[in-house]
């Protein structure tokens, strides 16, 4: 079974997302590893548009349809420049330093879901041919 998976110039690796048998059950009943021999993680994006509210809802929603991981843009940071850190979640976003407050992060639901951290900036832009 295939445990790694990354986020090709990203900054985030997930590993061994699925770490009980009652994570490897989807929301149909079936297991995952018993029908197709990989891991299922589910993913939430959105625009929260700086919106505390937005932000809120979308941790409601993430939590109710089992949601691994959301992908925000433009999340609500307040005063402090940055997404703060929720009970139960795991916060990936921009290190010091940077200018302005965070464009984007990357918010781990599933405490199953093993995160690595690669804050090295690539400067190397990629073409399709």
């Amino acid at each position: 079974m295939g445990r790694d998976s990354s986020v090709q110039g990203g900054i985030l690796l997930a590993a061994g997302a699925l770490d009980s048998h009652a994570r490897t059950e989807l929301a149909e009943g079936l297991s995952a590893e018993e029908n197709t021999g990989h891991v299922s993680l589910r993913f939430i994006q959105s625009n929260l548009q700086r919106s505390k509210l937005a932000t809120s809802e979308l941790l409601v929603e993430a939590d109710r349809r089992r949601i691994a991981v959301a992908l925000v843009q433009e999340p609500y940071v307040g005063s402090i420049g940055e997404l703060r850190r929720y009970p139960g979640c795991r916060v990936v976003q921009k290190a010091t330093p940077r200018r302005g407050p965070v464009k984007a992060a990357i918010i781990v639901l599933d405490s199953g879901v093993d995160v690595e951290e690669d804050q090295t900036s690539s400067t190397k832009t990629s073409r399709l041919p």
